[in-house]
């Protein structure tokens, strides 16, 4: 067995590298998170990548900013993500070579936002926005699996039974507030998506089919998710499309007021501005809309913000708050992470999602006619 030597990966990435060996099963990965002064930071999500098979876990430090996720053979992407502080990358290389159960270890030192800002210069646009253009790939590799069910990140156990596959015992988790990974339903609405959950897979009529099951556009937070967002950038506005259901977006950079509130749309009303490196879009009036296919979902009478934050020439990250006061007891945080698309030669392909879409009332019947 050899042994894998890790190198720097480019210093404009922010990319740290380890050289470590483990087992191939049954081992983990701890560490401890503070700031550049050395106190704990609680609250900071650690992502766990392995590119190629999608193996990840997401968790979140404790009080004393301590982490643990469980890690197998591979060439993995440790990052940290924190409001008000730079993300942070690190790469572990894990061979085959440590005792089953042998711990390993690996800290992050956080610098704030500010000054990581001010060390990163960013390109701009003719009209001075900072340019965010191009097509940027999902990081986290769980999409598809966060758009199965949001809170846990695992698709069905038929979807891993019937590819052979074993679901991670730690997945990503898109929501890192509340601490729990967990929508903060209101009474009322926590037995709505019981109820959404306890019927979708034999649903009486299209109120139990996800809206992506039927084609809708995914609005937000939804739309980061739901494939790899290509951004076109022209004065006044910045515009986001994606392959799913020829999904796209245009946002309005301006302090106009929103539409009236008695027109709902499919992705909302958007508003953008920026601050600093980041695209702060403010969304109203959207559609009620489950999240994801278990049945989450939020009312028309949801406010998202979200922050598309550049952190480096080849990474972004995306934060949105959801707030809903018909639905939730307090506001939802979900975070997503993004890589640039280099791939000259990436296209947009037609998505016929609605044409002749049959299956939907196939699933329900003569309930949907």
């Amino acid at each position: 067995m050899r042994t894998s030597t890790l190198r720097c990966m480019a210093m404009a990435a922010g990319i740290l590298a380890l050289s470590v060996a483990a087992s191939a099963q049954g081992s983990k990965l701890t560490g401890t998170v503070t700031d550049t002064n050395g106190n704990p930071v609680a609250g900071a999500t650690i992502r766990a990548l392995l590119p190629g098979p999608g193996d990840n876990a997401d968790v979140v430090t404790n009080a004393k900013g301590e982490y643990e996720v469980p890690v197998s053979v591979g060439d993995w992407v440790i990052s940290v993500a924190m409001k008000g502080f730079a993300p942070e990358h690190k790469q572990l290389a894990v061979s085959d070579r440590l005792i089953k159960g042998q711990s390993l270890k690996m800290d992050f030192a956080l610098k704030p936002a500010d000054a990581a800002a001010a060390a990163f210069t960013p390109r701009r646009t003719p009209d001075g926005q900072i340019d965010i253009s191009g097509t940027w790939n999902d990081n986290h590799a769980t999409g598809d699996s966060i758009n199965y069910d949001l809170e846990t990140g695992h698709r069905s156990a038929e979807h891993y039974t019937g590819r052979g596959e074993k679901p991670m015992p730690n997945p990503e988790h898109a929501i890192v507030d509340p601490l729990d990974g967990k929508v903060p339903y209101q009474s009322w609405a926590l037995a709505k998506r019981n109820e959404n959950q306890a019927r979708y897979q034999n649903p009486p009529g299209l109120d139990y089919v996800a809206g992506r099951s039927k084609c809708w556009l995914p609005g937000s937070p939804g739309f980061p998710s739901s494939g790899n967002p290509t951004v076109l950038q022209i004065p006044g506005y910045v515009i986001m499309m994606i392959e799913f259901s020829h999904s796209y977006r245009i946002i309005r950079l301006d302090d106009s007021p929103h539409v009236g509130s008695n027109i709902v749309l499919m992705s909302g009303d958007s508003r953008g501005r920026w601050e600093g490196n980041t695209l702060v879009v403010d969304v109203t009036n959207m559609k009620e809309q489950w999240l994801d296919l278990l049945g989450n979902f939020r009312t028309p009478a949801a406010h998202v913000v979200e922050r598309w934050t550049l952190t480096s020439p080849t990474t972004m990250t995306y934060e949105a708050t959801v707030d809903d006061p018909q639905a939730y007891t307090k506001p939802m945080k979900v975070v997503f992470h993004f890589n640039r698309n280099n791939n000259p030669n990436y296209e947009i392909y037609e998505d016929t999602c609605h044409e002749g879409n049959a299956g939907v009332y196939e699933r329900v019947g003569r309930h949907a006619q």
